[in-house]
């Protein structure tokens, strides 16, 4: 599970690798010998010319493979998946907002693309790999690979004058304090869900709203559990606490625990409730 929590954490930032590079040209620009040099690398990002050759797809077919694409296509329904958090978004979002006035930003764009292409393949996805049968093989199919030969022409225009590089260093250190501060947030809750009561407490936070509309009249702990649920964004652990007092759970003997088998089996008042998230296509 905890493979599968850091794969998906990747996703915003690993579905659009490349991506701030696609506003580049205008027609005022577009035989610009720059212009064209940081094309010939996002074409070289999207697979050049080939569909479903970019490293965003290359990424999604890896979710697929571990079930995890629900949300994956296209790219903006990510933002309807609540296993991801806010913070997965930052840096993505940054990028592409940035991309969309090159002009303003171009030296900082292309900063922060090269710290990401230097850095090659995630952390996230490094830990993600472990211990998955092909996992070997995620960066080949991921195409990551330091500044190559395509690189060669935009790092040249980069240092062209000190102002230039200065802005394009900008650039570097921000997507990398950003890329740590990511990374160490995720590592922190990567290590925090390692407790199931972790993954258990998002999991009512999730779906503590739509409970509540059909809870009004049942009490737990001696408290009417919509008013438990409707607190469970803010302090799940009550909710958490009531349920393992309760006749409902069993701990320790998952399997005789009502909540975990008989009430959400087939024949269960709560069936398909907690079900996984379907890829619709």
């Amino acid at each position: 599970m905890l493979a599968e929590r850091a794969a998906l954490a990747c996703a915003p930032l690993a579905t659009q690798s490349g991506a701030w590079l696609q506003w580049w040209s205008a027609p005022g620009n577009c035989e610009d010998p720059d212009v064209l040099s940081v094309l010939a690398l996002y074409a070289s990002d999207v697979g050049v010319g080939h569909p479903n050759a970019s490293r965003g797809s290359a990424y999604v077919a890896l979710l697929h493979e571990i079930g995890l694409d629900a949300y994956t296509e296209p790219t903006s329904r990510l933002a309807l998946d609540q296993r991801i958090a806010d913070r997965d978004f930052y840096l993505p979002s940054m990028l592409l907002a940035m991309s969309r006035h090159p002009n303003e930003f171009r030296q900082e764009i292309l900063g922060a693309d090269a710290c990401l292409r230097v850095i090659g393949l995630l952390p996230a996805l490094v830990v993600a790999a472990r211990g998955r049968s092909g996992a070997a093989g995620w960066a080949d199919r991921l195409r990551v690979v330091e500044p190559d030969s395509n690189w060669q022409p935009v790092w040249a225009s980069l240092r062209a004058n000190e102002e230039t590089a200065n802005r394009a260093a900008t650039g570097f250190r921000w997507a990398w304090g950003a890329l740590r501060r990511w990374s160490a947030d995720l590592y922190g809750d990567l290590s925090a869900a390692r407790d199931p009561g972790y993954a258990m407490a998002e999991l009512m936070s999730r779906r503590a709203r739509e409970g509540a509309v059909y809870h009004r009249r049942f009490k737990l702990g001696g408290r009417p559990f919509a008013e438990l649920l409707r607190n469970c964004h803010d302090d799940p652990q009550a909710l958490l606490n009531a349920l393992a007092a309760s006749k409902f759970v069993r701990p320790g003997h998952a399997d005789a625990s009502p909540l975990g088998n008989s009430l959400v089996m087939e024949r269960g008042p709560m069936f398909r409730v907690f079900a996984p998230p379907r890829t619709c296509r």
